[in-house]
């Protein structure tokens, strides 16, 4: 559907989707509404509503806009337990930062809705959650594995238990990282 009426103000609508996505971050989608969005973007309900046909028109347009999330920078510490650990340190601080929090906010809305369920897959770059295949790769090649294969449930175990964290309000320190890699990651990865 085109937009109809008067064309918006160039970079208008990228302004309104950051909104979006400040705001389901902050409070998550269920409350998040058009009205709320247009009294902080400072818009106008027609000026949405030109646009997007409703919320979740307006959230997946948001969720579709920008760069998909990055890669992990691990950097390479000479062993399996040092990769693993900047791996964690790296993971935690997506899960707390803007991204983890936006996936937290996607997170009850994903459940009920497939098609919100792919956008946030598609933002995410991924589907299942894995350990960072480089860094599995980089202990095969120096000997502290048999193969750069993982358990399916590692990645998802690890990155479940930061978000756990984060919304329970406990710390993500050095000592919590350091307990997920010695004695999870670690124990699973050489079965």
């Amino acid at each position: 559907m085109s937009p109809r009426g008067r064309p918006m103000v160039p970079g208008r609508g990228e302004e309104i989707l950051d909104v979006v996505l400040t705001m389901v971050a902050e409070v998550g989608y269920a409350a998040v509404t058009i009205d709320a969005v247009v009294a902080r973007a400072h818009a106008s309900k027609t000026t949405v509503y030109r646009r997007w046909a409703d919320k979740r028109a307006l959230v997946m347009a948001a969720m579709e806009s920008g760069p998909a999330a990055q890669a992990l920078e691990i950097p390479d510490t000479g062993s399996l337990r040092g990769d693993l650990i900047e791996y964690a340190k790296a993971l935690a601080a997506v899960i707390d930062g803007f991204e983890g929090r936006l996936m937290v906010g996607m997170s009850q809305a994903v459940m009920d809705d497939s098609t919100l369920r792919a956008c946030v897959q598609e933002r995410s770059g991924r589907s299942t959650p894995q350990v960072d295949q480089r860094v599995l790769e980089r202990a095969r090649r120096r000997g502290e594995l048999r193969t750069a294969e993982q358990p399916r449930i590692l990645g998802e175990v690890a990155s479940s238990l930061l978000v756990y964290r984060i919304v329970c309000g406990l710390p993500l320190d050095d000592l919590f990282v350091e307990h997920l890699v010695d004695d999870i990651m670690l124990p699973a990865l050489s079965r």
